[in-house]
């Protein structure tokens, strides 16, 4: 069983106090912004000061890592045809730097929990692409869904693969 564990929630749909009170209820210390562009048109609440003002408010920790961990990175060679290729960006220094910094979060007990705009898990990057190099890490992945319940790693990856995952085992390409 891994001895390090990171959350994640998006906030797609919900107010800013009920992120709050679900990362509360798990004793999460920091919430990582992994939006690329930390800004909301549909809910101004959820752009990066507004959000980092109301979370230091509640006792809790911001801090921003889209540059590093977002899922539009800047780096053109980490798309194909328009689309982002998640392998690219894993192997990408940034990328890695990002993993890094979270690894040694977690070595020191933090309890963090990586924050984007998609609700669903399984259309988001912090599965795909995050969740994945974390569990390479030998870090524990656990998405908080929008009714207070949550979903591991492995049940959110079968969910978007179809539960084709077997064919392709976890290995870097």
């Amino acid at each position: 069983m891994p001895r390090f564990r990171v959350y994640t929630i998006g906030h797609g749909g919900r107010t800013v106090d009920e992120i709050v009170r679900q990362v509360q209820a798990k004793g999460i210390q920091f919430v990582i912004d992994v939006r690329s562009v930390p800004y909301s048109r549909y809910q101004p609440e959820f752009a990066r000061k507004p959000l980092a003002k109301a979370l230091r408010d509640a006792g809790l920790k911001y801090g921003f890592m889209g540059h590093q961990l977002g899922g539009r990175p800047d780096d053109e060679s980490c798309y194909d045809n328009n689309h982002v290729n998640y392998q690219k960006v894993r192997a990408m220094p940034f990328f890695k730097e990002g993993i890094a910094r979270l690894r040694t979060a977690c070595e020191r007990d933090y309890i963090v929990c990586l924050l984007c705009a998609e609700a669903n898990p399984t259309q988001c990057h912090r599965s795909g692409m995050v969740g994945e190099a974390l569990v390479q890490e030998g870090i524990e992945v656990e998405h908080l869904l929008k009714d207070g319940s949550s979903r591991s790693q492995e049940e959110v990856m079968y969910e978007r693969t179809g539960g084709q995952e077997e064919l392709f085992p976890r290995l870097a390409f």
